[in-house]
């Protein structure tokens, strides 16, 4: 699970550097790619004070994110929610509340269903189904168009280095998913870190 997660990351810094060939059996790929990795810390806690910005997440709010990994989850906080077919590779001491299931939609509420058990949690109390740099990006823009479909409040975000050869199309892909949601777009650059991101901001009444 581990290298498979590894190879979606691998994916994304090809596509930062404009260059699909690039193997990770080459030693000087390798150690590039790895350097990569620990500076997603520095950028996703400017990512993180951007979403704060917003009011995205904070402490009164319970926030789920999608299928993200150990190196690329802003979350860090109890009152967070991570839905994630990786969340086997986690450190155990992490505090945010980690499942080990997938995003379904069970009637009008969303349901996070666990892998290999029949069982789900039913998710009504979520302030924001939220991803970042997603894998798939167009398979993840529909399933937050779903649940917010199903009224609920959805954030997708983007963010890098401002040289990576694919910031035009995240952007592309941001201001789709902006008509697709009639959501609020914004973005910025610090620190040589470039940061979008379109959220819902709606009164959703939930019923059970």
């Amino acid at each position: 699970m581990f290298n498979r997660y590894l190879n979606k990351l691998f994916w994304q810094y090809k596509n930062a550097l404009g260059n699909k060939e690039l193997s990770f059996n080459d030693e000087k790929t390798k150690q590039a790619f790895l350097k990569w990795i620990k500076e997603l810390k520095f950028k996703l806690e400017l990512y993180r004070l951007f979403l704060k910005k917003y009011a995205i997440i904070n402490s009164k709010k319970t926030v789920l994110e999608l299928d993200k990994g150990p190196f690329d989850t802003i979350l860090k906080d109890e009152f967070m929610i991570l839905s994630t077919q990786y969340a086997s590779i986690f450190d155990e001491s992490d505090t945010a509340i980690i499942i080990n299931g997938i995003m379904n939609l069970s009637d009008k509420i969303p349901k996070v269903q666990a892998i290999n058990s029949s069982r789900g949690i039913i998710t009504s109390n979520i302030s924001y189904f939220l991803t970042q740099n997603p894998y798939d990006p167009k398979k993840t823009s529909l399933k937050l168009v779903d649940i917010y479909n199903h009224k609920y409040n959805v954030c997708l975000g983007f963010f890098g280095n401002i040289k990576d050869q694919d910031r035009e199309k995240k952007i592309e892909d941001l201001k789709t998913f902006q008509k697709q949601v009639n959501g609020n777009y914004e973005d910025t650059v610090q620190n040589d870190v470039y940061m979008g991101l379109v959220y819902t901001n709606e009164n959703f009444k939930k019923t059970i």
